[in-house]
């Protein structure tokens, strides 16, 4: 896991920007505080942070070049199927110098070009650096676990692996209108656009190119999916469990869990079990929640010992957060209301001296943990009585019972999946945000790339399944908890590890369960350890909770209140930094 930061310009940078290169590679530190290169040429710059996980040699890196120097690579992330692709490079005559996956990710590259990233397993960014051809060229990985965001324009193009590190520049800072809403409304912005105008993502599965020409401009010339190349197989779940986590201890430092009592990280302890060495297992206990259906520490301790890891109990409490928050706000990347839970934790974490840690998040999303399916399912149902519905609805606008807020205002998202999923996913409602006019949210629900995707996933599948699978992956998951994920763990340096996120994990559980309407998490039971099975299967969901109320002095989290905060806090965070 990495920093990357790259700069190019249409002519020789002056010392202002020399300063300024080197700025974002500061930045960069805590992504990768192990070891910080940089190469600095004219009109390039290309700079790097390692956190050291495979081949942690100084050999290994980064800024890395090819033998002719022709190529230079930057890497954030793991592949955990570099040792493979690496022998089936060795036959083709390549040599190696070190034992890492970032020289076969190049070697990879210059052998089949855009069409390597297919054959990678793992969660990465990557920038290859094409010296004689004046090319860039970005890549990321299928499920969008690593970020890599890039500003451009025709002097000037600077990629990075956060938001915050190109605002270090003097890029135009613009709001994104749009970026705005789908905070306010879903909690997180929605990939490729960022909180700012002129800072894009490179989407998830894609690849860009960026050439500079002869008249020393700088132009996007390629941008297209790249295709995954991996045999399906007809196995067992079991089979798809051991395999995505066998792979996903590919390491040469050790690797812990971060726990909890739900099935998610119950079934990794349950096939760790299966290895000789002990792992270390971190939960994390609020001191509010002792005693409530919240506090998983009892039960994640009793899961550890059945499955013979070394526990470590973490405490915190409100006290705790407050502390901690402004520096909660400098590390956070982009608004989300959420992060807190992984940040904290990963903050706890690095005390160990453990760098990576496994996670069950994406378990939910692929298995229908959140009982949005069932949610839709009956919306479905009622909007065949909109009339009536309608005419309740009057009586409800007053508000006589107090009815929770999602249900005073649901008669108007019955229209479509769209409106169904964001009456589900929503942090707030249309009616909640303050700032939008009647007109404005026309016009999102038209043109956002939030509905865009929804009525695109309804056109794409009849089975609800697939859809709901789809949207909880595309927006939920991939625009929230992996984000948070990465830029929480990596504020601490801590690598998080997501096996449940695994491109061919997903496809492959995807393909051969979701056809059965009434599948869900229950089947994961099957694969458990007798043992763990006993202690959690009374168990209610509760999810990751945090006392983050405690950030508006409010006794009970107030959303309006609550998203407001973020949004001021993040940008009191950008100009102070």
């Amino acid at each position: 896991m990495c920093g990357i930061i790259a700069s190019f310009s249409s002519i020789k940078f002056n010392q202002a920007e020399k300063i300024q290169n080197l700025k974002m590679l500061g930045s960069l530190e805590k992504r990768g505080p192990d070891a910080s290169n940089f190469i600095s040429q004219n009109h390039v710059f290309l700079g790097h942070t390692r956190l050291s996980i495979i081949d942690t040699r100084s050999i290994a890196n980064q800024p890395f070049s090819n033998v002719d120097d022709k190529y230079t690579i930057l890497f954030n992330g793991e592949i955990y199927n570099y040792k493979n692709l690496k022998e089936k490079l060795i036959i083709k005559g390549y040599v190696f110098k070190t034992n890492s996956d970032t020289e076969v990710i190049l070697n990879l590259f210059i052998e089949y070009g855009v069409k390597s990233f297919g054959l990678l397993r793992g969660m990465f960014a990557i920038l290859v650096y094409d010296k004689i051809k004046e090319e860039i060229i970005l890549a990321r990985d299928s499920v969008g676990i690593k970020p890599l965001y890039y500003y451009s324009d025709k002097k000037k193009l600077i990629i990075s692996s956060q938001v915050k590190t190109i605002t270090h520049s003097s890029v135009n800072k613009e709001i994104d209108f749009e970026s705005k809403i789908d905070f306010y409304l879903m909690g997180f912005v929605i990939e490729p656009k960022t909180i700012f105008k002129n800072i894009k993502s490179v989407k998830s599965g894609n690849y860009i190119k960026f050439k500079l020409d002869k008249n020393k401009s700088i132009s996007l010339i390629e941008e297209n999916k790249y295709q995954i190349n991996f045999d399906k197989k007809d196995k067992d779940l079991s089979f798809f469990f051991e395999d995505t986590i066998k792979s996903h201890l590919v390491s040469d430092v050790d690797i812990g869990l971060f726990l909890s009592s739900g099935i998610d990280s119950s079934a990794i302890a349950s096939e760790l079990l299966k290895y000789k060495k002990k792992f270390l297992a971190l939960n994390l206990a609020f001191k509010e929640y002792r005693g409530k259906n919240e506090d998983e520490s009892i039960l994640a301790k009793k899961i550890s010992l059945k499955t013979k890891m070394n526990y470590k109990q973490l405490n915190s409490d409100e006290t705790e957060l407050l502390k901690f928050k402004k520096i909660f706000f400098e590390d956070m990347d982009q608004p989300t209301i959420d992060g807190l839970n992984t940040w904290i934790l990963s903050n706890h974490a690095k005390k160990t001296k453990i760098k990576v840690f496994l996670s069950g998040l994406g378990l939910d999303e692929l298995l229908f943990g959140y009982k949005t399916r069932e949610y839709i399912q009956i919306l479905n149902i009622l909007k065949y009585f909109k009339r009536i519905i309608k005419i309740i609805s009057f009586f409800l606008k007053f508000n006589f019972f107090k009815l929770p807020r999602k249900i005073k205002y649901f008669h108007k998202y019955l229209d479509s999946f769209a409106d169904l999923y964001v009456l589900k996913r929503s942090n707030l409602l249309f009616e909640e945000i303050y700032f939008l006019t009647k007109e404005e949210i026309n016009f999102y629900k038209k043109n956002s790339d939030l509905y865009k995707i929804l009525n695109q996933i309804d056109i794409f599948s009849n089975n609800l399944n697939e859809k709901i699978y789809y949207a909880e992956s595309q927006l939920y998951m991939k625009n929230m908890l992996l984000r948070d994920s990465d830029w929480a763990g990596m504020a601490n340096s801590i690598e998080i590890r997501v096996p449940f996120a695994d491109c061919i994990f997903r496809d492959q559980i995807s393909n051969k369960y979701h056809q059965n309407k009434k599948i869900n998490k229950k089947i994961v039971f099957s694969i458990l350890n007798q043992e763990i099975k006993k202690i959690i299967k009374n168990r209610k969901k509760t999810g990751f909770n945090i006392p983050k109320n405690i950030f508006i002095n409010e006794k009970i989290l107030n959303n309006s209140k609550y998203t407001q905060h973020v949004y001021e806090q993040y940008f009191r965070s950008i100009n102070t930094q």
